[in-house]
């Protein structure tokens, strides 16, 4: 079975994590300001748009594309969101 097909049986959503580096100051009158600092700090997941550059799928050839079930005219462009595809169009 695809990628793709598996996540849209299983009302799943095709993203990755999502880590940020925090670096917080607190200044406060007659004193010497603090810094502290939060690394790798998980806020959420964020969906990847299929055929993107951090989509499994990219660069794959055609036949790769084949023996993974996958359509090799799918175009991609689009995101797996509870196993729903969804389009976001900027006008």
């Amino acid at each position: 079975m695809s990628l793709s097909f598996l996540l849209r049986l299983r009302n799943l959503t095709y993203s990755a994590p999502l880590y940020v580096d925090i670096s917080k100051t607190v200044i406060k009158a007659d004193s010497p300001p603090v810094e502290t600092q939060h690394q790798k700090t998980f806020i959420g997941k964020i969906p990847i748009m299929l055929r993107s550059t951090y989509c499994l799928l990219s660069g794959l050839t055609d036949r790769d594309l084949t023996e993974l079930n996958e359509c090799p005219l799918d175009p991609g462009g689009y995101f797996i969101i509870n196993g729903s595809e969804k389009v976001g169009s900027v006008f």
